[in-house]
């Protein structure tokens, strides 16, 4: 008797694969989750490490973002960031370590310009 034409055997065996097939999902599921779970536009103003010198302040900036560029404006700086959540420019008080506003950047949604002449 062939061990595939054991009935017992094919049904373990499909029992073994949906089990590997569901764990597959939940994990895809799972980084899917995890990589569009940061949120857009969160900062958080802090104090500093015990490393850095007196009076620097720190800005805290959301998970894995990026500045993408800096820039001074009228008493602060003023960030440029990519997020999870799109890009924004963070404004920031150079006095007080406040967050003064925060612009977030959106692109305007493609389309096709209609043809002249039809």
């Amino acid at each position: 008797m062939s061990l595939l034409n054991n009935h017992k055997f094919l049904q373990n065996a499909i029992m073994v694969m949906s089990v590997l097939i569901l764990a597959g999902l939940a994990i895809l599921v799972h980084g899917i989750v995890k990589k569009s779970g940061g949120s857009g536009g969160g900062v958080a103003i802090s104090t500093p490490s015990v490393d850095a010198p007196e009076g620097t302040l720190t800005v805290q900036l959301p998970a894995r973002s990026t500045v993408n560029n800096m820039t001074s404006y009228n008493g602060g700086i003023a960030l440029s960031v990519r997020t999870g959540g799109g890009n924004f420019i963070y404004f920031v008080n150079s006095q007080t370590g406040k967050i003064d506003g925060v612009l977030k950047i959106e692109n305007a949604p493609a389309y096709k310009l209609p043809q002249q002449g039809k």
